[in-house]
């Protein structure tokens, strides 16, 4: 009977396991030093194509002639169009232009749209940012896509792509897209909005007029950030609206004159929170004869009601600091007289 040192079916297994996971460590660490170099390598022609196509880029962002353009490697391409875009944000008005021609000379378009179609995820970014600077039309239908699609981060990048390539169409395809997107922050909605420089009002009218009760205050939100003023015809439902919510977001919206007597039955609206917009809305509208208002809105319970309230007294133009000290004194409010002495503190009129 043999007793070899792997007679045994146990040492045996144990020896080979031992064997096969030496050889995948190793086959691993082969595999990490050739990731480094390949690495190494991508990182030196990166740098090689930066030293030779930055100067260049500069020349034609500079200049009105292009200078004369070496031949792009296809592997380079990625590459290039990286750096293309941090200049592209990193520059302004004619500049811009420069290089786009260098782009157009190129085929960036096409590079582009090459990899949108069949990039991953960050070339595909890269490749949206490209298209929205050189305000590709080609490109609408796959960005529409992309807008609509789950991802957020991708979607955002392309809804700034859409409003760079006709602002017009952008807005209205957009406003309806991001009011039914929880997902994407109001801040950054409000400033790819703003970047298109269109009118949102007809868009927002038509929308808020059609809206479901579950996306109307998002509706409403973005409305505001963009400063919106709406036709007192569709912004009175809206202060009216049973929800207080809705209403306090609609008292936000630049108000016009007609408004101004539902806005005085809102100050004396149970929830504070309409009361702080009602207040503040009357700093913008406000008459004379609305100070005995505003100035028992200053006596408030809410301090936030008080400091809006306070504010909109020292917007009135026909009030100085003098005549506002006076009236709060008056009150026989003590947190009046305070809160006026605040604001004007604030405003560097103490």
């Amino acid at each position: 009977m043999g007793f070899g040192p792997l007679s045994d079916p146990y040492l045996r297994l144990a020896f080979w396991t031992g064997m096969g996971a030496l050889a995948l460590t190793l086959a691993l660490a082969g595999q990490i030093v050739l990731m480094r170099i390949a690495l190494r390598r991508a990182e030196r022609r990166a740098a090689r194509l930066v030293a030779v196509w930055r100067p260049l880029l500069a020349i034609a962002a500079s200049e009105d002639a292009l200078p004369p353009l070496p031949p792009l490697a296809r592997r380079d391409e990625l590459a290039f169009l990286r750096l293309w875009v941090h200049l592209q944000a990193s520059l302004r008005g004619s500049a811009r232009e420069g290089l786009n021609r260098v782009a157009q000379e190129l085929g960036a378009e096409q590079m582009a749209l090459r990899f949108l179609a069949r990039g991953n995820r960050p070339t595909v970014l890269v490749a949206c940012l490209v298209l929205g600077y050189l305000r590709a039309a080609s490109a609408w239908p796959r960005l529409l896509e992309m807008a609509r699609g789950r991802n957020t981060l991708g979607s955002l990048v392309a809804a700034w792509a859409m409003v760079k390539i006709d602002p017009a169409r952008a807005t209205r395809a957009l406003v309806y897209l991001a009011i039914g997107r929880p997902d994407w922050p109001l801040a950054k909605v409000v400033a790819i909005l703003q970047e298109a420089g269109q009118d949102a009002t007809h868009v927002f009218t038509e929308q808020l007029q059609n809206q479901q009760e579950d996306a109307l205050l998002r509706c409403l939100r973005i409305a505001d950030g963009l400063r919106v003023q709406l036709p007192a015809s569709v912004h009175a439902p809206l202060l009216a609206h049973p929800r207080s919510d809705v209403v306090s977001a609609a008292l936000r919206l630049p108000a016009a004159p007609p408004l101004l007597p539902r806005i005085r039955a809102l100050a004396r609206h149970p929830d504070w929170h309409v009361r702080v917009q009602a207040a503040k809305a009357l700093g913008q509208v406000g008459q004379e004869a609305d100070l005995n208002l505003l100035l028992t809105l200053l006596m408030d319970s809410q301090w936030w009601v008080r400091y809006r309230a306070a504010q909109a007294l020292c917007r009135l133009p026909f009030l100085d600091p003098q005549r506002l000290r006076a009236l709060a004194a008056g009150s026989g409010d003590r947190y009046a007289s305070d809160m006026i002495e605040h604001v004007l503190a604030e405003g560097g009129l103490a």
